[in-house]
C-alpha cells in the first residue's frame, strides 16, 4: 500500500513537471502583460471621469501666483503609480490553462468581482504548476518595474485606445509577438484616404 502511494505521488509529480516543461514562459509573460493592461483598464473605468486632481508646476504668473493645472485623476501620474503598485495582486486570481478546442495556452481569471466562478472553466484544462501560479504576480511586478514609463505614457494619453494591450505588450515593449506589422497600418491609412 505504501509503495502504491509513493508511485501515485511520484507519477503526479512527473505529470506536473511535464506540464511545466510544455509551458512557454515567453507566452506566459505576454499573457500576464495583456491581463495586467486589462486589469488596469478595469480599475480606471471605476474612477469617476469628472474627478480631477491639481497638478502643480514650478511656474509663477506675472503677479507672483503659482500657476496650477488640473488633470483627470485617472490620468494622473500619482494615481497610475499607485495602481501599478497594487495591480499585480490581481494575478493571484489567475491560473495557467489550455483551451480545450484549440490547445492554446492562456490565463484564466478564476472568479469575477462578485465572487462567482468563471463560467469558462469547463472549456479549459488546468495546467499543473509546481509554483502554484505564483510566477504570475512575479512576472507582473517585473513587467511594471521594467516598463513603468511605457505604462505611464500609454495610460496618461488623452484617450485610451481599444487595443491598448497590443500597443503596450507588442508594439511598445515587444513582449508579445502578435502586433500587426507596420505595413498593415500603412495599408489601412491608405484605404481610409481613398474613402474620403
Amino acid at each position: 500500500m505504501k509503495n502504491l502511494l509513493i508511485f501515485i505521488i511520484v507519477s503526479t509529480s512527473i505529470i506536473g513537471l511535464a506540464s511545466l516543461q510544455q509551458v512557454d514562459h515567453k507566452i506566459v509573460k505576454c499573457l500576464v502583460c495583456k491581463n495586467t493592461v486589462q486589469e488596469m483598464e478595469d480599475a480606471i473605468s471605476k474612477i469617476d471621469p469628472k474627478r480631477v486632481v491639481e497638478v502643480s508646476g514650478f511656474r509663477i504668473d506675472d503677479q507672483g501666483n503659482l500657476i496650477t493645472k488640473t488633470a483627470k485623476y485617472s490620468k494622473s501620474e500619482t494615481y497610475l503609480t499607485e495602481l501599478m503598485e497594487t495591480v499585480c495582486s490581481t494575478m493571484d486570481n489567475y491560473v495557467k490553462v489550455t483551451i480545450k478546442k484549440t490547445g492554446k495556452l492562456d490565463l484564466l481569471k478564476m472568479t469575477a468581482e462578485d465572487g462567482s466562478m468563471n463560467t469558462m472553466m469547463s472549456e479549459v484544462d488546468f495546467i499543473q504548476d509546481g509554483d502554484l501560479n505564483k510566477s504570475l504576480p512575479h512576472y507582473c511586478l517585473e513587467l511594471l518595474e521594467d516598463q513603468e514609463e511605457v505604462f505611464l505614457k500609454a495610460f496618461m494619453s488623452e484617450t485610451l485606445e481599444s487595443d491598448l494591450d497590443i500597443r503596450i505588450c507588442s508594439q511598445m515593449t515587444n513582449i508579445c509577438k502578435d502586433a500587426p506589422i507596420q505595413e498593415d497600418y500603412q495599408l489601412e491609412e491608405d484605404d481610409s484616404k481613398d474613402e474620403l
